[in-house]
């Protein structure tokens, strides 16, 4: 490199396999900048106590790919970490684990650096990845997001629980939470595989289930393994769309993909059809779309019925309990309706003896119908009179005799013989509702007086519905106005191809003053596809 540059930046090979450069053998020699763990660079992360923890936050402003630490602890081999927690380490002992390669493992949990203080996010600022330094293996921790000064710290704490085989309930808060740290979980049944939709529990019983990597919902152990088998790395590169991975994150295979507009992911139509419904197609088709792994709420249905360790067993989900207290209460109305079949959990209305209720059937001056001291329930149960209102009209819902209305005074009545006043409220005003996929919303309004009519240009779609729905009496049908969403995604595409030219201009000036020409143009040219691109799809949208 230049003088006064370092070398070994982003181009440099052995950085792309997160392997340290050797001194001896780099041509960049003393200017080379992959060289971080060896040359004990200074950290940039302090400990601070907030709230009775300790918080590891930035001393500086941090930009993304930058050292932050090594992540030290005491080596261990797999079979002397589970000694060590079955005889050494209490139940009160915190961990802190991270797997170093196949067979070790760091175990900070007694002595460490700071970076184990790190929280935990499961959408971080940083990430803890193994690297090969003088063919050694250690963990060394690296920003992945602009970080400021006092911020804390945050990484993907998911590898720890996986490596104890056990889960944690997260709480963190960020919209890709996966609300279940770690591999497994506990769920009742029946439960299906969310890819191949096979049973993974059976029904009434209660057990372990493995969970997706990306998505943290349930799946077989063969689906499982043959996801860990994709590199997606090498997806990205190969995929026919610039920028896309083409396969799908759920269950890795191809065909009519919904791509997700903040990241390279995929998802097939198929998996969110049979997971979330159709409608969640019509909705990731309109306009921008962000993916199941940048936005796992819709997910939060799918994870109800999961557990983790520790934690109550949920026997019931939220639908069945609803199902359940609308069984109960039509089992009520039935036994109201059929007096014959009482519920034991509705009791019968008595009183002491010698005191009557006048007016009410069933009384002691109803003769042979009753008692003193039981009153029968009659067919359709007894309605107790409401406070405040008039004799002979229990309410708005149930007026007097014909002509006594409450809400029309005795002897006045409309013209024509018709009854004054009614017994029912008029049903509220209907909102506009949206038609398909025609962009246009209708609403019910008052018929206008015949005038010059002022013809409007309609596609032959909206004509057609239009024509469709003027046969119905009393609706007058006028659009109203064009979808929203629909705007406002060609739009957000328009600006992401604003901000793709934006970075490949900057990229390529920087590129311009370390390789040259050449590659600048090439940067440039890459840039320009994946604008023209988004472009060509923003084209098609209007």
């Amino acid at each position: 490199p230049p003088k006064g540059q370092s070398g070994c930046l982003a181009e440099c090979e052995n950085r792309a396999k997160r392997v340290e450069c050797d001194a001896p053998l780099c041509k960049a020699g003393e200017q080379c900048g992959n060289r971080a763990i060896q040359n004990n660079t200074a950290i940039k992360i302090a400990i601070t106590e907030g709230f009775g923890v300790s918080i590891v936050v930035a001393t500086e402003d941090i930009p993304s790919g930058v050292f932050l630490g090594q992540y030290t602890g005491q080596v261990l081999a797999n079979k002397e970490l589970e000694e060590r927690i079955g005889k050494e380490y209490t139940k009160k002992q915190k961990l802190y684990v991270l797997p170093l390669n196949q067979d070790l493992v760091v175990d900070a949990s007694i002595k460490g650096s700071i970076c184990r203080l790190a929280s935990h996010s499961c959408s971080p600022n940083a990430e803890v990845v193994a690297w090969k330094v003088e063919g050694l293996d250690c963990l060394a921790m690296y920003s992945i997001k602009d970080i400021k000064a006092n911020e804390s710290i945050t990484f993907d704490q998911s590898p720890q629980f996986q490596l104890l085989k056990t889960s944690k309930r997260c709480t963190c808060g960020a919209r890709s939470c996966q609300k279940i740290l770690g591999g497994l979980a506990n769920a009742s049944g029946p439960l299906m595989c969310g890819v191949c939709r096979t049973k993974v529990v059976e029904g009434g019983t209660t057990g372990q289930v493995c969970l997706h990597p990306a998505l943290a919902t349930p799946v077989c152990g063969e689906c499982l393994e043959q996801y860990r088998q994709v590199d997606w790395a090498w997806k990205l590169m190969t995929t026919k769309t610039p920028g896309k991975e083409g396969a799908c994150r759920w269950c890795t295979k191809t065909g009519k993909m919904v791509n997700c507009s903040d990241c390279p992911k995929s998802f097939c139509k198929k998996c969110l059809k049979i997971n979330l419904g159709g409608n969640y197609i019509k909705l990731a088709e309109t306009g921008s779309w962000t993916c199941l792994v940048c936005d796992t709420r819709p997910l939060d249905k799918i994870r109800a019925v999961l557990w983790a360790e520790g934690e109550e067993a949920k026997t019931e989900t939220a639908g069945g309990d609803l199902n359940q207290s609308v069984w109960s209460i039509m089992s009520d109305v039935g036994h109201l309706l059929n007096p014959g079949t009482r519920s034991p959990g509705i009791p019968r209305i008595t009183r002491p003896p010698g005191q009557n209720s006048p007016g009410i059937r069933g009384s002691a001056q109803a003769g042979p119908r009753g008692s003193p001291q039981t009153i029968p329930r009659p067919v359709g149960g007894i309605r107790q009179t409401r406070p405040g209102a008039l004799r002979g009209a229990l309410g708005p819902r149930f007026p007097g005799p014909r002509g006594n209305s409450p809400r029309t005074p005795s002897g006045l009545s409309r013209p024509g013989g018709q009854r004054a006043g009614t017994p029912f409220p008029l049903r509220p005003a209907l909102s506009p509702r949206l038609l398909g996929q025609s962009n246009v919303t209708i609403e019910k309004v008052a018929r206008q007086s015949p005038g010059p009519a002022v013809q409007q240009a309609r596609s032959g779609q909206t004509e057609a519905i239009i024509n469709q729905l003027q046969r119905y009496s009393g609706l007058s049908i006028q659009p109203i106005s064009e979808s929203v969403s629909h705007l406002d995604g060609i739009v957000k595409e328009v600006e992401a191809a604003h901000r793709i030219l934006q970075e490949a201009c900057n990229e390529a000036r920087r590129i311009s003053k370390e390789e040259g020409l050449v590659k600048s143009k090439e940067r440039i040219g890459e840039g320009v596809k994946a604008a023209r691109a988004k472009l060509a799809y923003v084209e098609s949208r209007l």
